[in-house]
């Protein structure tokens, strides 16, 4: 594509010039073999509507001094080249410097005139009677050009590596282990792809990380050894995650009677973690002591991240014949003790004893538990917040017992959680006319006075939109910067933004300000200024009191947005760099309105959070979370910053520098929103892979979850953003996809129960997971597969319905079927058959009845030309369709709840529809002017507008005859996203569908993907 830019451009023939791609920094050089006006084709690349709308940055290449020498013998000096390339014979000449790359076999010689490079280049070199290869080199580039003889370094492919499923389960429980091992793998060159949340045979991907690629020398040290390495690496990396990875007061480590360190894997890690000096110390310690059961040793906990460790002594399992258990237990509340004697927040308990004294498992985990809660139940608890059971990730059968354990405690009754601590402080007065008080982790104050002569590492003015506000506090804030910010802010302003810039403070006290667009929003406002001082680091910032200037907002009600968007930013995340929060009133009366909304949040707490049991429970359990609603989120990005400093004859010329520094910058940087209503759903896993893509490429994320629909805004250099945007969307689909798994699991799960059998004769069902390969395996006719009974591998024979292990036992299986209505998810019987496909398409027979009818139900309002009408048979979406019309049936108490309704659509959605079914997020797409769902017709003829069915390049237009279940509607209003409910009392009983309007409806809107199946596919033309 390229190339046929390039001839259009320049109207010359492919033969006339040659292009050079560099993959590694997304960077093509074009030679012309005849002379060009390269002024004039640059200016016309810069304008070409191609090249804008792929971001393609075009310039000059630079008059190189330089060539680039391989294959360099590596006895060869420095000086040796300078002689060699400085010889008339060799067509060289005066040598300005050498560089030397040993790592390459090659180095870069810079001559002192540019005319030595073109006889240089056209001889044969020999150094040593060894042939090297010269090429010309750019240090713009930082590569040589070879033409066609370019190398080639190909990334390597991808590893997979097999995981236990037991430690798949344990590292999804620890966000932030799997942090850790993804941060320890890149140091590796490796990015690691973790496995599908409920896969049955987790696999982990290692590829090669993608900045690697834009590292030359980098790769070809690494890539030779990268598949060895990565595989080495994460092999050693998980074998190391022991309990010296947790972030803890106190770590408990069981030794025997012998007073020996570093016996066992535990130990051993702790002892190597912390160094010598915790030898040193315990030696001391237990010098001349005899040891007995049950005793404590404290020592310091040195490089582990812990202050102290507890040594204690442990018995030897007895067979339960003796006092060990009571000595086990004994310990672990003498250790829960000694750390609310100490003060300290937290203790974590590897489980002591399992491993060489030999306790069993499921016995220890039943103590640990027991233990804590006896402790927190007898004991008035001040200081000790968090109990930790560490289980090593290779340790299954302790993960297995821990979480039986705790399964097993779910129908207990259970504490209630404690109150939630004071998160707004009392309302103080340290000094005359300002009001304090604390929020969370931040100082907030309130003061009459003027906001020009503040101090602070920014100060927000709310301006206009294009930021030359000429009235009110906004001219004062202006007036008293200076010319330099108001110039920054008409350079600024116009140039593409986010509803704010920021400028210098100019004259002003303050080091920074803020100026924001006009917004009714006052809380998003607040938020919006917040997120960027934690983003930029400012500690301090002061408001104004915003709204009640030219927009005359109510100042009571300004004063509770104000304080609530402070509230959210304070309790949402840890806040690392904002610690002052000011209001500053020019207008004295309105402190009154602020004192009062600061003296109602005086002393209270923030809604309270889920207990801890019901947290460890979850943990354990792996039971669903309720969906939480997402804030506005700025992903954390530690930016480097690049300081310019220009001098300069006079003023006129450092600011004009400046001015073309800026716009320069801003040339090679770009945005890129991504809109989907599934950035919604982004767990901590996805926000952690964003955060990753900040630290690998030169981008910001910054993720909006409260518009709609929800999106992500990527911005930084043009070809990083691309890439990060390219691995969003690939996140994205991996959640549709996962979604989609997660449906069709559960849509088997409702239909069919497949189930072994027990010694006893009873039959026990399979899990979701394996019921759902079952059934698939059943539908694609397969002879045989492979699933796990009590975590052995059995082989299921799908005709004898038989299965055996790998010793030869056997055990019968059964399909149930759980539908009373069997005949309701059976395929129409005018379907043809789907050999093994998931979906089929099958076009009509004019002379079908079938076609007919469709026909018919399109010409009673549209009078276009039909090309064909094809059959979507998809039986997935099929099942999942006829679950949903039994459930709206039983709901409604009637069976009329499902219209043939239509629906146009451009050529590029029919595969995604044909497989997927319709998605609601694409709404607004095209209209979304009663709600944001599914839009459908009753009339063929609005659905065949080119807004809807927009034509292909040949002329063709399609529209689906779909099946829909309207069941009992309501009149739909702009910006819904639900159905509302029927009546106020029973606020989860929605209307099934919304519509333009309740006489003779002519659009309906759903808002449920599986409310809808695409029956048919309507092919015409005008």
């Amino acid at each position: 594509m390229l190339i046929l830019v390039l001839e259009t451009i320049s109207g010359l023939e492919d033969e006339d010039f040659s292009v050079e791609r560099i993959p590694e920094i997304d960077v093509a050089v074009v030679t012309f073999v005849k002379s060009i006006d390269i002024t004039a084709f640059v200016d016309k690349c810069t304008q070409h509507k191609t090249t804008q709308e792929l971001n393609i940055t075009v310039r000059p290449l630079e008059l190189t001094r330089s060539i680039k020498a391989e294959n360099v013998p590596p006895n060869v000096s420095k000086a040796y080249l300078t002689v060699y390339f400085e010889s008339p014979k060799r067509g060289g000449g005066p040598v300005s410097d050498v560089q030397q790359l040993p790592e390459e076999n090659s180095a870069i010689i810079t001559f002192c005139d540019h005319k030595d490079l073109s006889a240089v280049l056209d001889k044969q070199h020999f150094l040593d009677e060894t042939p090297i290869s010269v090429y010309p080199y750019y240090r713009s580039l930082g590569t040589a050009l070879y033409g066609k003889d370019r190398p080639v370094v190909e990334m390597p492919k991808p590893i997979t590596i097999a995981v236990d499923p037991y430690l798949w389960q344990f590292l999804q429980k620890s966000d932030r282990l799997l942090q850790d091992i993804s941060q320890d793998m890149a140091r590796c060159h490796c990015d690691l792809k973790w496995p599908q949340t409920e896969s049955a045979q987790p696999e982990i991907m290692l590829s090669p990380l993608v900045a690697l690629s834009k590292q030359r020398r980098l790769m070809v040290e690494v890539i030779p050894t990268w598949n060895k390495d990565a595989t080495t690496a994460f092999s050693r990396i998980m074998s190391q995650y022991k309990v010296a990875k947790c972030h803890t007061a106190v770590i408990v480590s069981g030794i025997g009677t012998d007073l020996r360190l570093g016996v066992g894997p535990l130990s051993r890690a702790l002892l190597k973690k912390a160094g010598p000096a915790l030898q040193l110390e315990f030696a001391e310690k237990t010098k001349g002591q005899v040891a007995n059961i049950g005793d404590v040793f404290q020592t310091n906990g040195y490089n582990l991240p812990c202050s102290f460790l507890f040594h204690v002594i442990i018995p030897t399992w007895d067979q339960g014949k003796g006092t060990a258990l009571q000595s086990l237990g004994d310990i672990v509340q003498q250790c829960l003790k000694k750390t609310q004697e100490l003060s300290l927040k937290s203790i974590t308990f590897p489980a002591i004893g399992s491993g060489g004294f030999g306790f069993p498992k499921p016995i220890v985990a039943k103590l640990m538990f027991d233990e804590v809660f006896k402790f927190s139940s007898n004991h008035n608890l001040k200081s000790l917040q968090k109990v930790h059971f560490l289980l090593h990730p290779s340790d299954t059968d302790n993960i297995q017992a821990f979480t039986d354990e705790l399964q097993s405690r779910l129908g207990g009754k259970r504490k209630a959680a404690p109150p939630n601590p004071t998160f707004f402080g009392q309302v103080s007065t340290p000094v005359l006319g300002v009001h304090e008080m604390q929020i969370g982790s931040i100082t907030f104050q309130v003061a009459t006075g003027d906001i020009t002569k503040e101090k602070a590492d920014a100060i927000v003015n709310v301006s206009n939109e294009t930021f030359n506000s000429s009235s009110g506090v906004s001219k004062a804030i202006l007036e008293a910067a200076g010319p330099l910010v108001i110039k920054e802010c008409a350079q600024l302003g116009a140039q593409r933004h986010s509803g704010f810039i920021t400028t210098q403070g100019g004259k002003l006290m303050c080091t920074n300000i803020i100026h924001l667009a006009p917004h009714n929003n006052i809380k998003g406002q607040v938020s919006k200024v917040l997120q960027e001082c934690e983003l930029k680091g400012y500690k301090s910032v002061t408001f104004p009191a915003i709204g009640t200037g030219n927009a005359r907002q109510n100042p009571a009600q300004v004063a509770d947005d104000m304080m609530d968007a402070i509230g959210n930013f304070a309790s949402k995340k840890p806040v690392q760099h904002v610690e002052k929060i000011k209001i500053v009133l020019f207008q004295p009366h309105m402190q009154n309105d602020f004192y009062a909304a600061m003296q109602k949040r005086g002393g209270t707490g923030l809604a309270a959070s889920e207990s801890w049991y019901s947290r460890i429970t979850s943990f354990f359990s792996g039971k669903k979370q309720p969906p939480r609603k997402k804030q506005d989120l700025v992903l954390k990005k530690k930016i480097e910053l690049a300081v310019f400093q220009i001098c300069g004859e006079n003023r006129q010329n450092v600011e004009d520098t400046e001015t073309w520094l800026k716009i320069l910058i801003i040339k090679e940087q770009s945005e890129h929103n991504i809109k989907n209503e599934l950035i919604e759903t982004f767990s901590e896993a996805e926000l952690r892979k964003l955060n990753e893509l900040q630290e690998k490429l030169h981008i910001t994320i910054q993720v909006e979850t409260n518009k709609c629909p929800p999106y992500i805004k990527v911005s930084g250099i043009t070809r990083d953003v691309y890439d990060a945007s390219l691995e969003i969307e690939k996140m994205i689909k991996r959640i549709k996809d996962d979604q989609e798994e997660q449906s069709k699991i559960e849509l088997v799960h409702q239909i069919v129960a497949w189930k072994y059998s027990l010694p006893d004769g009873t039959f026990a069902a399979f899990d979701p997971l394996t019921n759902m390969q079952l059934e698939d395996a059943k539908a694609a006719k397969k002879p045989s597969v492979n699933v796990k009974v009590n975590r052995k591998k059995y082989t299921v024979d799908m005709n004898t319905l038989h299965a055996t292990d790998e010793q030869g036992t056997t055990v019968t299986i059964q399909r149930v079927s759980k539908l009373e209505d069997k005949q309701s998810i059976d395929l129409p019987k005018e379907w043809d058959d789907m050999q093994q496909e998931r979906v089929k398409v099958v076009q009509l027979n004019q002379g079908l009845p079938e076609y007919q009818k469709v026909q018919m139900e399109f010409q009673k309002t549209c009078g276009f030309k039909i090309s064909k009408i094809e059959r979507i048979q998809n039986p997935f979406l099929w099942q999942q369709y006829q679950i949903k019309k039994l459930s709206v049936d039983n709901k409604n108490g009637n069976q009329n709840n499902e219209r043939c309704l239509f629906h146009g659509t451009a050529h590029n959605s029919l595969n995604v529809i044909n497989y997927n079914g319709f998605n609601r997020g694409f709404a607004g797409k095209n209209a979304a002017a009663i709600g944001n769902g599914t839009y459908f017709a009753v009339h063929a003829n609005y659905s065949a507008m080119d807004t809807y069915s927009q034509p292909d390049m040949n002329g063709f237009k399609h529209m689906y005859l779909a099946r829909v279940l309207t069941g009992q509607y309501c009149v739909g209003v702009a910006g819904m996203i639900t159905p509302p409910s029927k009546n106020a009392s029973d606020p989860t009983d929605l209307y099934d569908s919304v519509v333009d309007r309740m006489n003779s409806p002519s659009m309906f809107v759903i808002f449920n993907d599986i409310q809808a199946y695409p029956e048919y596919l309507i092919t015409f033309r005008k």
